[in-house]
């Protein structure tokens, strides 16, 4: 056999005996495939988790808020308050008030008062009393009245007197609070005032 022969055959048999490793190779390439698919699916898996997370802490943040904005319940209507009663009690003092007022002896006799709810006053003096009560105003709130009644006459230069004042049944009590005309302290404090027929005041 010459030599070209027997280096075929032997170039021959070294072809036959070397087979490539490719299903191996496939083999490998397919495991690690797997693998990657699996790793993937896993992390799609947990990013839907943290997705639905994240999403259900805005939705409570936004129930949250909205319950913020929503407004508060009504509490049960509270009862009438004493100042809107106290107020309503400040027009027993308008109308006809009348009373014997013992003295002073200038001032002695049956007077009458009516008290209208803008502010102005019609004095009825007694028989026989001269003296000047025009013009005479008042204020009356829930504590006080204050007036200038007898501001042209016996008290003339003493200013307003001012006076607390209670209602009990039909009878008008005034309480002296600053007043420096004794006269007119005397004629409010001392007298039996009483509520008289009442009539339309002027407003």
């Amino acid at each position: 056999m010459s030599v070209d022969d027997r280096l075929r055959g032997a170039l021959r048999d070294q072809a036959d005996a070397f087979v490539p490793p490719v299903e191996t190779a496939l083999d490998r390439v397919r495991a690690r495939g797997a693998r990657w698919r699996s790793a993937t699916a896993a992390l799609v898996a947990a990013a839907a988790v943290a997705a639905i997370v994240a999403i259900g802490g805005v939705w409570a943040v936004a129930e949250l808020d909205g319950q913020d904005a929503l407004p508060p319940a009504e509490s049960p209507m509270a009862p009438e308050s004493p100042t809107r009663a106290a107020a309503d009690d400040a027009t027993s003092l308008r109308g006809p008030i009348r009373a014997e007022v013992p003295g002073p002896a200038a001032l002695a006799g049956t007077w009458k008062l009516t008290l209208h709810g803008n502010g102005t006053m019609d004095v009825a003096p007694p028989a026989g009393y001269d003296g000047d009560v025009s013009g005479a105003l008042f204020t009356a709130d829930t504590a006080s009245f204050r007036t200038t009644l007898f501001g042209r006459d016996v008290c003339r230069g003493d200013g307003t007197g001012i006076y607390s004042w209670l209602r009990v049944g039909e009878r008008i009590e005034f309480q002296g609070v600053s007043d420096t005309c004794a006269d007119r302290s005397a004629f409010f404090e001392n007298s039996p005032w009483v509520v008289s027929t009442r009539h339309a005041s002027r407003d």
